[in-house]
This record gives C-alpha cells, structure tokens and sequence, in this order.
C-alpha cells in the first residue's frame, strides 16, 4: 500500500465535489450522492488478484484500500470489487496482449472474440456503456471508456486511474459542465486551454481546446475572442452541432448560422437550427420564427435525410400546412419515407386532412411506412378513415391494422360530444383475454357473456356461477343489477393499450379502463366471454332495475327484452336513440343525464316515466 496515496486532497475534493453539486444535477450524482463505501479489506483485493492472475494497478488497488470499496465516480459511481466481479463476464487472458489500445474507436469484434481481455469493469455509464480499468498490457492502469458491443472505444488522456478520478473531482468542484462522455475533453482552466489553443501544433488540437471550452459556465472576454476567431476560420465546417451551446453563450451562434445559410450550407444549418430549437435548453420560438420561412422555401430542395429535422421545426412554428409539405411523399424512399408519416403527425392541423392519411393507408401492406401510418393516424370520426381501413383489413388482416380499426370504429360508437364526459371504453390486457378465452371460436350454439356482466353479477351472489345450469339460475334470480365503474371492477383507468395511445391520450385524454377479471378460466359451455355483446341482459327475467353509467355500451337492443325493468338509469354512457324506450312496457324512470340524445320525442310517449335530463 503506497505511503503517497492523496487521500486527503481526495477527501477535500470530494466535500467541495458534494457542496457545490449539492442538488445532485450532474449525471449519476442521484445514485452515488458523492458517497464512497467503506474501504476493501486487504485479503478481498488479494483474493481478486489471485483469482483472476492479474495485480491490480496500484493507483486504483490503493484507492480500493484507503478510499473506498466503490461509491462516489464519474457516472453512476464505482463499482464494489464484488460489483466488479459480477460484471466481469470475460477472461482476463493476462497471457495474452490486449486488444483495445489509444486511438481505436471501435472494435472489430468478428475478428477478436474476447476482444474485452485485460479490463475490468468498474463503473456503469448507463445503458450498454461502461468505464474500465486497463489491468494487463502496456497501457495498464489506464481508464478506458467501451460500449458492451464494441461500437464505441475511447481512451481519456489521464495516464491512470487516480489522475482520471482527482480530474472528475476537480471538474465537478469547479462548477464545470459535462456535455457528453467525461474527460473526452480537455482538462484545465480557461487559461490553460487558451495557451494550448495558441501553441497547438494541428487544427485537431486547436478545435479539441475549443471544443473543451465549452465545460465553462461562462467565458472571459478574452476566450470569447479566442471562440470567435476559431470560428471565422471554421465557417464552412461539415458540422457545428458539438459547438452551438458554446457559440450560443459567446453570441456568435446566430451570425455563425446566417453565413453559413448564405453560403449554401442549407443541410447543415436545418440540423443545427434543430439543435438550438429542441436540443438545447432555450426558447425555441424564437429561433423557429427566424428560421421557417428559409427552411420551408429550401425544403423540397433539402436532402431527404434532412427532413425530419425541417419538418418539425415548420409544424412547430404553426405557420406551415400540412397540405404544404405532403407534395414530399412523391420523392421520398426509404427509410426516409417510413418516418414521414411521424413527421406530419406533428402538424397541428394534421387531422384536418384526411385525405393525406387515406393515401398513407395505401401504402404496400408489409411497408414500414404503413406500420408508421398506423402508429399515430388520427383517431377521428371520419368515414374516408373507416372505409380505408376496413378495406385494408379486407386485404391484410394484420394485429396492428385490426386494432387501429377498432379505434376508428370506437369513435363512431362513442363520439366525444361537447360537455360530456366520455363513456369509459371497458378492455382485458393480453394475459386477461387469454385466461378467459376472448379469442377462441364461440362454443356451436354459444351464448355471450360480456365480463363486465359477470362482475356485476358477482357484486350481487358474491360468487361466479361454475356451471351452465348456475348461470342459468343467477340469471333468473337477479333482481338489480349495477354496472358502474368503480375501485372494485376497474383495475387500470386510462389504460395505454396500444401504441397509438399516447398520442390519442395526449389529445383528448385517454378513457380506457383494464377491467378486473371475473375469473381466471373460461365459463362453462355454452357460455364464452365476449367484450362486445350485452345481449345476456335480455336473460334475465326478474330484473326490475338496471344501472349501467359511465360506460360505453356496444349495442343496447337488449333493453327490448328487459320487459319487467322499472328503474333504469344509463346516465353518461353513449346511448343515444330514445325509440328504444318504448319497448319497456313497465318503466317508471329512467336517467338519461350526461348522454347526446337523438329522436328525443319518444320520451313525450313514455307516460308516467319520471325521466331525468
């Protein structure tokens, strides 16, 4: 155990670390708290060593020792040597060189399986990202930064692991900002960098101290210069995404684009106005209305791979129709043409041209242009939509068309009418309609059972019937029945069942409920569960009142066969057609409250009905 291990500036450095990031904002603090574990015993390390024949470096063994076990890092935090071992999912090979070395940025790994020998792990950086320790090999004891499938490879410049952890320290305890991967930057005050800038013996230098500056929460006038004359000479760079909020802060972001737009460079200004827009934490409206009007004029000219970006930043500013840019399914191809329908998504006014979305569902069956199509159609009453889908399910019956289907459907069913609260529309998740056989061919002969009715039923016999004669006979003698949402039927309200549920959801609100289930089998022949068909209501014979409310009901022809119902209350469901009324010959009331009526002068025949509106 080294006699000059720093642990008392690391201790200093850590407290400031602590102090200054005290609302834990820089990534991973939430996790680690700026926190270390007690320290490893001796014989743990030992017994590491020995297991995996490698000596472990010794600014990183003493760390272990005299620090902590782990805790407090750069990311999520250090492992545990025990945390190390558990990841450690490679030989170490210290027989053999290692494959990964400075300069690399990616791994071939068909050519060198066990391209991970000579590093251990010891920090997660979220994802599939992890920080090393060169343990074997020249470069031993130094960190390095690999994505688990060797697509991603970098060496920070510190020689080791302790100059790499007092760097982080330091950093975080100066206030400094991270923008990406730590130490892929510079280390060093302002000062430090200018003065590599100035005595930089390439470009690449030079651009790294420029890149680096932008760690700094604000800038001197004398970098600010420095950032501006680096940038004049840069004007014409393929990319400037990495350096905007650093061309932002020196307010040379704006003058930066404008010559770069006048100069032609209209594909790489489109991205960059999209990183200060959306990417970055500023005002995007501001940039956006200086900026659509030149986009759109240019936009049928842009490369596709563009698109995306413009299309978001004209259906943000509101000033562009989505009619005005669907001229660009005629040139687009794929993949570009597979996110489009995403991008008009975006357009405020996107559902007002149905037309456009009755092409997209045009588009080949097996397309992922339809598949994108599907995902975020409008759900909106229309009957252009429902023909269009209905033909396409003729054709190509898929999962996600049938279910969109439904959607559109629904919508026709249950409208969203003005000041009405909408019907809960009643669903099973996928395990639900297994269990109770949603799917299977009816039973010759069957008779629907909705599950909603058996949870109603149950509410009254505290039972579900086990057989065809014990269903036969609660449906005799039930006398009330409840059919209301409530805590004890419903399991998930506003569910998201489908993907096109977030943006339905985001829209409108979202009122679909999981209902519980009844039970976990299917009923017994020749009953079979059906989330479509009331019809087991008109078998009831005894039945004097009926409560169904809040509900979207799929059909209510039933109520012709509820001959001996008195009270009936369909408040907020979507029952609409008051003719059916007549047909109850011995109603005495019935609440219609909170439902969008048609043919409302039935209700002057209904004589002696106490009817609430």
């Amino acid at each position: 155990m080294a006699d000059t291990f720093p642990l008392k500036e690391l201790r200093q450095l850590l407290e400031k670390a602590r102090t200054v990031d005290a609302d834990l904002k820089q990534f991973g603090a939430k996790n680690h708290k700026y926190q270390w574990n007690p320290p490893a015993a001796l014989s743990d390390v030992e017994e590491f060593e020995r297991e995996f024949g490698v000596a472990l470096p010794e600014g990183y063994r003493d760390f272990l020792l005299q620090a902590g076990d782990g805790g407090a890092g750069p990311f999520y935090g250090l492992f545990s040597l025990k945390q190390v071992r558990g990841w450690l999912g490679w030989p170490l090979e210290p027989e053999k060189p290692p494959v990964l070395r400075p300069g690399m940025s990616e791994v071939e790994t068909d050519e060198e399986k066990n391209w991970k020998r000579g590093c251990i792990p010891i920090e997660s950086e979220g994802d599939t990202y992890f920080t090393c320790l060169m343990v074997t090999g020249p470069d031993c004891g130094r960190v390095v930064y690999i994505d688990y499938e060797g697509s991603w490879v970098f060496f920070p410049r510190e020689p080791d692991f302790l100059s790499w952890y007092t760097r982080w320290l330091r950093d975080t305890g100066n206030g400094y900002q991270r923008l990406g991967w730590f130490a892929t930057d510079l280390a060093g005050d302002e000062e430090s960098l200018c003065r590599h800038y100035q005595c930089a013996e390439s470009e690449e230098e030079q651009w790294l101290a420029i890149v680096s500056m932008q760690k700094f929460p604000a800038l001197s006038q004398k970098s600010v210069e420095l950032v501006r004359t680096a940038m004049t000479d840069r004007l014409t760079m393929p990319d400037a995404r990495g350096v905007l909020e650093l061309l932002h802060r020196t307010g040379i972001d704006q003058w930066f684009l404008e010559w770069r737009w006048e100069a032609g460079l209209y594909p790489q200004v489109v991205r960059e106005v999209y990183r200060l827009a959306f990417q970055m934490d500023l005002p995007s409206k501001p940039i956006i209305n200086r900026w659509w009007r030149r986009i759109y004029q240019q936009l049928f000219q842009l490369p596709q791979e563009v698109w995306h970006s413009a299309l978001e930043i004209l259906a943000e500013s509101g000033e562009v129709s989505l009619s005005d840019v669907s001229g660009l399914l005629e040139y687009a191809e794929s993949p570009v043409r597979d996110d489009l329908p995403r991008d008009f998504r975006l357009f405020p006014d996107a559902e007002e041209h149905i037309d456009i979305w009755v092409k997209l569902l045009q588009e080949p069956p097996t397309s992922n242009t339809l598949n994108s199509t599907l995902i975020v159609l409008p759900l909106v009453r229309d009957e252009r939509l429902l023909h269009a889908l209905q033909a396409l399910v003729e054709e190509y019956p898929s999962k996600a068309a049938v279910s969109v289907l439904a959607e559109i459907e629904h919508e026709f069913l249950n409208p969203q009418w003005p000041g009405i609260p909408r019907p809960y529309w009643l669903q099973l998740d996928f395990w639900q309609k297994a269990d109770l056989g949603i799917d299977r061919t009816p039973p010759p002969d069957g008779i629907a059972l909705h599950p909603f009715i058996a949870l109603g039923m149950e509410e009254v016999f505290h039972h579900i019937p086990s057989t065809a004669y014990d269903w036969n006979r609660d449906f005799e003698r039930i006398k009330t029945l409840k059919l209301i949402p409530s805590e004890k039927n419903i399991r998930v309200w506003n569910a998201k069942i489908l993907k096109s549920d977030g943006m339905k959801s985001k829209e409108k609100g979202s009122r679909k409920v999981i209902i519980e289930s009844p039970c976990e089998e299917f009923p017994p022949d020749p009953f079979y569960f059906d989330l479509h068909d009331w019809s087991t209501i008109s078998r009831m014979p005894n039945l004097t009142a009926l409560m169904i409310e809040e509900v979207c009901v799929d059909d209510f022809s039933f109520l012709a066969g509820c001959q001996n119902v008195r009270k009936l209350s369909l408040r907020n469901t979507n029952f609409m057609d008051c003719r059916l009324l007549l047909e109850l010959k011995n109603l005495q009331s019935v609440d219609l409250r909170l439902c969008h009526l048609t043919h409302k002068e039935a209700l002057d025949k209904l004589q002696g009905v106490q009817i609430e509106l």
